[in-house]
């Protein structure tokens, strides 16, 4: 019975709420087990507890590259004001400072990471180069309006790997970076909404499991949908079985 009245507890609990109640959970197991100094993983926020320290490392060496990019242009280095990064050399300028701080954490990724560009994604190394500089100097903001073009045409490859993988595409699709997950998810349904493609009392389907919070924004008074779950499968390295898809044939999705 008890148990019973737990679950129904925790139903009325926000997201949020929920995720603190797990914590408790979590820091309460560590102390009755006395492993107090083992480190609880939290992965249920919009970031974890934990990340990965070779992508970060990479991008403050790719800043000092930049700088160094930047200081090479100097309108006036006394006063200390940079000039935009130079396109013509810079590649050989980028294999100088792996080459100088090859032993420097974050360094190897880097040069893999450009490497992987050239050969894998087939792109110009200069222009890529020249393009990460101005991107992480935030020196040329808003061009291009929608999306850095090389960083563009990298992320669709990841998408239509992901989102396709051997199935053939017909057509190309555009891609608009926004500042956020919160950002594309308001973005998405207001669009949807304003062009008439979506109206109050319409039927969704919504893929699960998904950051939490987007699981409320059809339910918001502006939007008022109702919502058909699609569960995609952890067994299945969490894509969709077909008898979840199915349930798109439905006339109101």
């Amino acid at each position: 019975m008890s148990a019973h009245l737990d679950i129904k507890q925790l139903e009325a609990l926000s997201p949020f709420e929920f995720r603190d109640r797990l914590i408790e959970v979590a820091k309460a197991s560590s102390s009755e087990s006395g492993s107090g100094n083992v480190a609880i993983l939290n992965a249920g926020r919009g970031n974890p507890n934990f990340f990965a320290t070779a992508p970060r490392d990479s991008f403050f060496q790719l800043g000092l590259f930049a700088m160094n990019e930047s200081k090479l242009s100097s309108m006036d280095p006394e006063k200390r004001v940079g000039g935009f990064p130079k396109r013509e050399g810079i590649e050989n300028r980028f294999k100088l400072f792996c080459t100088e701080n090859s032993n420097v954490n974050g360094v190897a990724f880097l040069r893999d990471a450009v490497s992987f560009v050239r050969d894998n994604l087939e792109l110009d190394v200069s222009q890529f180069l020249y393009e990460m500089c101005e991107a992480i100097l935030a020196c040329n903001y808003p061009v291009p309006d929608r999306m850095l073009v090389l960083s563009e045409q990298i992320v669709r490859q990841y998408i239509r790997r992901e989102m396709f993988g051997t199935h053939p595409l017909s057509g190309e699709f555009d891609l608009f970076a926004v500042e956020g997950g919160t950002a594309a998810m308001t973005y998405i349904f207001n669009s949807l909404r304003i062009n008439g493609l979506l109206s109050q009392g319409d039927t969704i389907a919504l893929g699960l499991p998904i950051f939490s919070p987007y699981m409320e924004i059809p339910h918001l008074s502006e939007y008022g949908l109702n919502i058909i779950n699609i569960y995609a499968d952890k067994d299945q390295n969490w894509q969709f079985p077909k008898d979840e898809l199915d349930n798109l044939r439905d006339n109101k999705v």
